[in-house]
């Protein structure tokens, strides 16, 4: 088993329309996490005692929080996914690597919250968190 470098997967937004994407890498990312969550439901009963039972079936939900370097010179930064947040535009994400046969991940997202950090001692960099709308679909990366 080979590890995947973290630099290997990357952040794609569809820069196109639904009917014909442009996946467009956001190159300026240092790093992303994709979380996905699941309400467990409770079903305890009075003979159960201190011991909690869950059942499958809750709602799920999903995000993707990523940090990214405030760069110039490329054609799509961070600050157009700000410009999209501030229009309420719902849009595709993608994280995939270019490896043939790895696992990738594609959903509907709108941007929750998004930060611009500027320190005197380092690099301006932006935060930004996605929260997913609609069920996130898991893909197979084809040649």
């Amino acid at each position: 088993m080979t590890p995947i470098r973290g630099t290997d997967i990357m952040l794609y937004v569809n820069t196109g329309t639904v009917a014909a994407p442009v996946w467009t890498a956001v190159c300026s990312s240092t790093g992303h996490t994709l979380n996905i969550n699941t309400e467990l439901l409770e079903a305890r009963t009075k003979c159960d005692g201190d011991w909690r039972r869950l059942l499958p079936g809750g709602i799920r939900n999903w995000s993707v929080d990523f940090d990214a370097l405030d760069t110039s010179g490329q054609t799509f930064t961070p600050h157009d996914l700000i410009a999209w947040q501030l229009e309420n535009r719902q849009f595709m994400v993608r994280l995939r690597s270019n490896a043939t046969g790895s696992t990738g991940y594609q959903g509907t997202v709108m941007i929750e919250s998004s930060s611009l950090s500027a320190p005197v001692d380092g690099w301006s960099s932006i935060n930004l968190s996605v929260q997913g709308t609609g069920a996130l679909t898991q893909f197979v990366v084809a040649p």
